[in-house]
């Protein structure tokens, strides 16, 4: 589940530019992007924004930079592309407008790794190919669409399930601390002891979770917004999640105990989840 969720993560990081409101998070998230592939492959400030603009340099940096983004999307696989569970992800999450660029862009660009083995120039090669069929893409563009946001911090931050890949679920677990963390001083003990049920009842914890939820787009401000989570559960959890994730939320959806402070009703909302669904933890 996890991989499948880290997939629409950076698909949103990755691809897509649409005009949105939003800026401080659109920085988080450039700033989370980068925290996992852009050191790990030595790629400069410069070279990032450069790219935004169809600028691709061609050395093994940038290349394995933009096959670490892919590999986390699940669009790559090693040297090969992902064409059907792509399109698939194009289908649910694009608007209307999107989906026929987007689609065509990635028929034209699934045999255009070029043949190689080696996976960086694969997705080197598929990046250029898609940059030069797709008008609307802008590579880790600071326009990124608004509603893709709730995708990505839903897959970090809120749905820890047991499966394979203990590496994935700590770079998740990294990743949304690097966002909402360090911002609320909550300590590494308390988000711990969350996963475990145990909420604290003091403000920095309080924001700390509607930092999350405000991210994730299940909240905005004191609200629940319920049809688009409802929205992300049937199209991103396993069918033995679906139901009970579902269940907990209609039972939850008005739980913000007519709180006006953002931070208390995330609290509120965030305590009724964890009792009314058993497959949930809060990471």
């Amino acid at each position: 589940m996890i991989r499948v969720l880290l997939a629409v993560t950076v698909l949103s990081f990755l691809f897509i530019s649409v005009h949105c409101n939003g800026d401080e998070q659109m920085r988080q998230t450039l700033d989370v992007v980068r925290a996992v592939c852009q050191p790990k492959h030595k790629i400069s400030d410069d070279v990032v924004l450069a790219a935004r603009e169809g600028k691709f340099p061609e050395d093994k940096n940038f290349k394995c930079y933009a096959q670490c983004v892919m590999e986390f999307l699940g669009t790559m696989k090693k040297a090969k592309v992902l064409y059907e569970s792509a399109i698939r992800q194009f289908d649910v999450l694009l608007p209307d407008d999107y989906k026929e660029p987007y689609k065509y862009a990635l028929e034209k660009c699934k045999t255009s790794t070029g043949g190689t083995k080696n996976p960086c120039d694969a997705a080197y090669n598929v990046l250029v190919c898609f940059h030069a069929h797709n008008s609307k893409i802008s590579f880790l563009s600071t326009k990124m669409l608004k509603f893709l946001l709730l995708v990505v911090t839903l897959s970090l931050s809120c749905i820890s399930v047991h499966c394979s890949g203990e590496t994935q679920m700590r770079q998740s677990a990294d990743m949304v601390r690097a966002v909402c963390q360090p911002k609320h001083k909550v300590t590494d003990d308390v988000v711990l002891g969350a996963r475990e049920g145990k909420f604290p009842d003091e403000k920095s914890f309080k924001c700390y979770a509607q930092c999350v939820m405000e991210m994730m787009g299940i909240m905005k401000k004191n609200k629940v917004t319920y049809e688009s989570a409802m929205r992300q559960f049937d199209v991103l959890l396993p069918e033995d999640y679906k139901e009970p994730f579902k269940t907990a939320l209609g039972k939850c959806k008005d739980a913000t105990g007519g709180a006006k402070n953002p931070c208390e009703a995330s609290f509120n909302f965030l305590k009724c989840f964890y009792q009314a669904n058993p497959k949930f933890t809060f990471a």
